[in-house]
């Protein structure tokens, strides 16, 4: 297959320091793309839907990798990612190996519980009463938290600023699906739904959003 490279350095003197390459099964484009931290990289599929895209990156930090849907990618420097991947079931076949692997399974498997148990069905869960959504929110993260405690298994090589990051991400997110439930429930019911303001508050008050650090990452603006 051919070997196709992007030469993405922010200065020539810099050596590449991530590597991502894969392939990738009924293609939609013929570019893979990576996007995030202010950085593009991109380069051409070769006829077998091969890839590799050499470049470097000024620090840690989440990306998404692109050919038309897109999947959440953290990239740390010395990371040397392989991915598969069928854009007919695009989320669902993706699989990693390689140094940075363990972490970017976490997240993949973090959206698709997302997305099978909460986006789905037409956000059916929203039209739960209070109690049975609390439950049923609170029963979804603590899978998904089990998923990051995983990552601190003896030979992961997952970073202690991505488990921190990713542990208030979490808080962060939860506190915006019980922000949105009243407006949401009652759109899907029309009945008025009880406040859940408290909640919101709680999980808030457990982030460091004073941290300027935090406004490193979109997810938080």
């Amino acid at each position: 297959s051919c070997l196709i490279l992007l030469n993405a350095r922010p200065n020539d003197s810099e050596p590449f320091n991530i590597t991502v390459e894969g392939e990738i099964v009924n293609p939609v484009s013929s570019i893979a793309r990576i996007e995030g931290n202010g950085q593009k990289f991109q380069t051409r599929l070769d006829a077998k839907g091969y890839f590799k895209i050499a470049a470097s990156i000024g620090k840690a930090g989440y990306f998404k990798f692109i050919n038309d849907e897109n999947a959440p990618l953290y990239l740390t420097p010395g990371d040397k990612l392989y991915l598969t991947l069928d854009t007919k079931q695009f989320d669902e076949s993706l699989r990693y190996r390689g140094k940075g692997a363990a972490v970017n399974r976490y997240l993949i498997r973090k959206y698709l519980i997302m997305e099978q148990q909460l986006y789905n069905r037409e956000l059916a869960v929203f039209s739960l009463d209070k109690e049975k959504f609390e439950q049923k929110i609170e029963t979804l993260f603590a899978s998904i938290l089990t998923e990051l405690q995983g990552l601190k298994k003896p030979g992961s090589d997952a970073k202690k600023p991505f488990l921190k990051i990713e542990q208030e991400l979490l808080l962060l997110e939860k506190a915006r699906i019980y922000f949105s439930y009243p407006k949401e429930y009652r759109k899907n019911t029309g009945r008025r739904a009880e406040d859940m303001s408290n909640l919101f508050t709680h999980l808030i008050g457990k982030i460091d959003i004073d941290d300027g650090k935090r406004l490193e990452h979109e997810e938080y603006r």
